[in-house]
């Protein structure tokens, strides 16, 4: 069947270069990191490795393996002089590179990316709403109209479709969960005890890439006075959720004939 054109695709907002992400944002994971190999006994190393989202951010690629060369080298690169500093330098050298994309759809502020071996629909968000929040009242009939879009997408090229999933901090949002239908969202369950992908350290990110004062806030202070390695993960503001429901509830929530 032909193609639906999707609605959010390049538009002016999308085209927009994306600023760099702030030194603070790489300074709370190594603190968080610090103290998980504190607390933990395990190296610093491999505490950047699995606690943090630097492997992703120094676009080395999807699957993080300690022995990739570039690690290897980010790992030379360290001491313990400043090693936030050291971590902003290594991403700027590396913020330029290209890695092959998975294929994703743009629905204004969703994207979902289809995995034929599962069967399944992943969804993403991003906010790229203009004007205000992406979740106020104001922009409910906006994120609804985008989502019906992507969900005609997925009826008309996705055929063999059968489940729908997410993972994110956002799920803890009522103004978020609003957007899909009830059967995705009523039994959220926890990502792993830390999640170190955007869908958790993104939380710390406005729509700007700055850090938003209130979350970090609440962050140092947990951190601080965290005393076990669950505590040191409870320190986020939100936990990372995942969530499932079968694609029938989207199309049905939707009005998908």
């Amino acid at each position: 069947m032909s193609e639906k054109a999707p609605i959010g695709i390049n538009s002016p907002i999308e085209s927009k270069k994306t600023p760099d992400y702030p030194r603070e944002f790489f300074q709370m994971q190594v603190d968080f990191a610090k103290r998980v190999a504190e607390v933990s006994g395990i190296p610093l190393n491999q505490a950047l490795l699995e606690y943090t989202n630097f492997y992703s951010r120094f676009k080395i690629g999807r699957k993080i393996d300690a022995s990739n060369p570039v690690w290897q080298e980010f790992i030379a690169s360290i001491n313990d002089k400043d090693i936030s500093e050291q971590v902003y330098d290594f991403y700027l050298k590396r913020k330029d590179v290209h890695l092959e994309k998975r294929e994703k759809k743009k629905f204004g502020c969703f994207d979902c990316e289809y995995q034929p071996e599962e069967e399944c629909v992943y969804v993403h968000f991003g906010n790229r709403e203009e004007n205000g929040s992406p979740l106020d009242n104001i922009n409910l009939s906006k994120r609804l109209e985008e989502l019906k879009h992507m969900f005609e997408y997925v009826k008309n090229n996705c055929p063999k479709a059968k489940v729908v999933k997410g993972s994110s901090w956002l799920y803890n949002l009522p103004k978020y969960r609003r957007f899909y239908p009830p059967e995705y969202t009523e039994n959220p369950k926890p990502a792993m005890r830390h999640d170190a992908g955007l869908s958790n350290w993104g939380q710390f990110l406005d729509k700007d890439m700055q850090i938003k004062s209130k979350e970090s806030a609440v962050f140092k202070e947990r951190l601080a006075s965290a005393r076990t390695l669950d505590e040191i993960c409870d320190s986020m503001p939100f936990k990372t959720l995942k969530v499932e429901a079968k694609v029938e509830n989207f199309f049905r929530f939707y009005g998908i004939n």
